[in-house]
């Protein structure tokens, strides 16, 4: 996510929560969760991260997304 590397915080979760609505394949769906959980990591809200995080593992995600996931629940994105 270009956005989110840039800073326009706003403008990634937008981009991100309306994928996250439109698109429920399993790939994308991980994809979309854990990018999001790295945006409200940056915004310093972890607890939220976490929800996300929680969403790639619970679902059919790619199995590098899982891992990432499990990773970043115990060691914030930025951190």
């Amino acid at each position: 996510m270009l956005q989110l590397g840039a800073g326009e915080l706003g403008v990634a979760q937008g981009y991100l929560e309306t994928a996250a609505f439109l698109d429920n394949r399993p790939f994308y769906f991980g994809m979309t969760n854990l990018w999001l959980g790295k945006l409200f990591d940056s915004r310093g809200n972890h607890q939220k991260a976490q929800e996300y995080y929680s969403e790639v593992l619970t679902g059919a995600s790619a199995a590098y997304h899982q891992k990432e996931a499990r990773f970043l629940i115990d060691n914030p994105f930025g951190n």
